[in-house]
């Protein structure tokens, strides 16, 4: 699920300040997100909003403790998990046995989306796979392929080394390959089920499950009384994810008329691929200065064919995610921030490669003044820039009557200029290597 980490961020920020009222729009853009993962874990609807509410309450009660804003999505997840988990133990000592997970995965299917036949049996089918697994499978699932979390993050949410949540995703892959393979047996329409990716399956579950616009409201109501804020309680209801895409459907009927010819037919009319693709060499595109003070293009070589890839992007080392285009086995994306990021490639059948770069070149803060000296001949200024560096050559002032000012002496190692002493005020200009101008008056008094 995509999520807008930059708006988040900005909210949070005027929250943390006391800005009550972005609260309700806080709460539209993660609220949706948030039940589902309450629902996985507690398989009720009134637990769950019950578990919601006290996910923003708690929230709400400790969101000064958020050192990073933009880490909310990730913190906020971690709440709901606590939250949802004391609750099982509360009410249930074993919430996941068998007789359980069959009652739910046999739910009423009005519940579902509108959709072909095809593609709603589908899609139930592994939803209800991937429900069937242990709790603790399941959520890994859901925070790392619904919400794009990082594995550290899982880790930190679920209280366990990274080691482990590793360790889950490949169990529950193994688990859920070993469903699939069972149904193709069975004769159903997942003949070529292995297709499906389970991020689609999980949005198919959140769609289904999501919270109804009256319920959520009357939630969001509850909340600003009980944590006693001051804020309107209208908002916009966020609709669920979106379920699976027709032209992944489309693929899957095409893929499931040729099974008994084989994988590689399955595989040639669903431009399916058969292996990972290859992330070849990657092009930052700083300029020969070395510095930049605007978005820099990033692009990474990929061998795969162009029909089987789904979807690029980058995940920063804050956890914000950039999506990128692929055209021509490139995979292109603009960058505005330094950092460390992962390149992600997905295949149509959920295949992925990652690899990392870092960025150090983007300079957006102009020199500023961080002192000065003066002799009864000489006024030095000292200068500072924490990018690119000062470009000495562009030092000038010009005089409240136009009168240029040029300097006597650079000491670059120092970051300092000195000019004849002046005789009257003036306006002093420096740029930094990466093109950003400043300009800072120097006004003169005597005692």
């Amino acid at each position: 699920m995509k999520n807008n980490y930059r708006e988040i961020a900005s909210l949070v920020s005027k929250l943390k300040a006391n800005d009550q009222s972005v609260f309700p729009r806080i709460y539209e853009l993660t609220y949706q997100q948030l039940y589902f993962l309450c629902f996985s874990i507690l398989k009720n609807e009134e637990d769950s909003k019950d578990a919601l509410q006290e996910t923003y309450i708690k929230i709400l009660a400790n969101i000064s403790s958020l050192q990073d804003n933009t880490l909310f999505i990730a913190w906020a997840n971690k709440i709901a998990y606590s939250v949802s988990i004391r609750m099982v133990t509360k009410n249930s000592p074993d919430p996941v046995d068998d007789e359980f997970l069959v009652s739910f995965a046999d739910e009423d299917e009005s519940r579902q989306p509108s959709a072909s036949a095809e593609k709603s049996e589908r899609a139930r089918v592994l939803s209800s796979m991937i429900d069937n697994l242990e709790e603790n499978l399941r959520t890994t699932l859901i925070l790392k392929y619904f919400d794009g979390l990082k594995i550290s993050q899982i880790a930190s949410i679920m209280g366990c080394p990274e080691g482990t949540v590793k360790s889950r995703l490949n169990t529950a892959k193994r688990l859920l390959k070993t469903s699939i393979e069972k149904e193709r047996k069975g004769g159903i329409l997942l003949s070529a089920f292995f297709v499906y990716p389970i991020h689609e399956a999980l949005a198919y579950s959140s769609a289904s499950t999501a919270l109804a616009p009256e319920a959520a409201k009357l939630a969001l109501e509850s909340i600003v009384s009980k944590s006693g804020i001051s804020c309107s309680v209208a908002f916009t209801p966020q609709p669920a994810a979106q379920p699976v895409r027709q032209s992944n459907a489309a693929n899957v009927v095409a893929s499931a008329t040729t099974a008994a010819a084989g994988v590689a037919a399955v595989a040639a009319s669903a431009y399916i691929a058969l292996s990972p693709p290859v992330i070849g060499s990657i092009n930052v595109g700083v300029p020969a200065s070395g510095y930049v003070n605007g978005d820099v293009a990033v692009t990474a070589n990929v061998d795969a064919p162009l029909k089987t890839i789904r979807e690029v992007y980058l995940i920063s080392d804050d956890g914000n995610r950039i999506d990128g285009s692929f055209e021509n086995k490139t995979a292109s994306f603009s960058v505005d921030e330094n950092g460390t990021y992962t390149i992600h490639v997905v295949t149509v059948n959920d295949l992925t490669s990652t690899a990392d770069f870092s960025l150090s070149a983007i300079d957006d803060s102009a020199p500023t003044i961080s002192g000065f000296d003066y002799t009864e001949d000489y006024l030095t200024i000292e200068l500072n820039d924490t990018g690119s560096g000062i470009d000495f050559s562009s030092i000038k002032g010009v005089t409240e009557n136009g009168q240029a000012i040029l300097p006597v002496s650079f000491d670059e190692k120092n970051n300092t200029v000195t000019f004849a002493f002046p005789k009257e005020n003036f306006k002093l200009s420096v740029n930094d290597l990466a093109g950003n101008e400043s300009h800072h008056s120097v006004k003169l008094t005597q005692e």
